[in-house]
């Protein structure tokens, strides 16, 4: 995942020694609350694991469970990451970046691998073609909201200008 290659290479300047900007911070905190906390796994609790569990699959154990769980885990995370924004004093607010920035990065590689061969994998073998139908209409509230907010595209171009930032 980019993002998380991004906050990597942030994680690793902030710990040689380079200082990166509140606003090159900020694009990260950012997207990573937005658009994979509020946009990706909700839309995953709200459509997918619904559909998953008419299908079969317990949300109280298994793949659903594991996945729930994994999203509070990163929220939980990011909370902290986000509160850095208030600190006022730079070198705290630099040592508090690395911790939860670094946690949110291996959070989010682990989170990513434990999706694909859990989550994904049941509902590739669960899900049917009319179950796929009504979760496109199910999330179309989350693209809208999306929409608003510039949606992938918006995203996309952030991702570019933190490429350029920590080149």
């Amino acid at each position: 995942m980019e993002m998380a290659d991004l906050v990597d290479l942030s994680v690793e300047k902030v710990e040689k020694g380079t200082r990166i900007s509140s606003e090159t911070m900020g694009k990260e905190i950012e997207f990573c609350r937005d658009f994979i906390s509020r946009w990706h796994e909700l839309k995953e609790e709200q459509v997918l694991m619904p559909a998953l569990n008419k299908s079969g699959y317990p949300m109280d154990r298994g793949p659903i469970w594991e996945t729930i769980e994994d999203h509070r885990k990163g929220r939980s995370i990011l909370r902290r990451l986000a509160a850095i924004e208030k600190t006022t004093k730079e070198d705290q607010r630099m040592r508090d970046f690395v911790e939860y920035a670094a946690a949110y990065s291996m959070y989010l590689f682990e989170h990513t691998k434990e999706e694909e061969n859990g989550l994904y994998r049941a509902a590739r073998l669960a899900i049917s073609a009319e179950a796929e139908e009504e979760m496109l209409k199910s999330s179309s509230p989350f693209d809208a909201e999306l929409s608003k907010k510039g949606g992938r595209e918006r995203y996309s171009r952030m991702i570019d200008e933190l490429r350029k930032e920590l080149a």
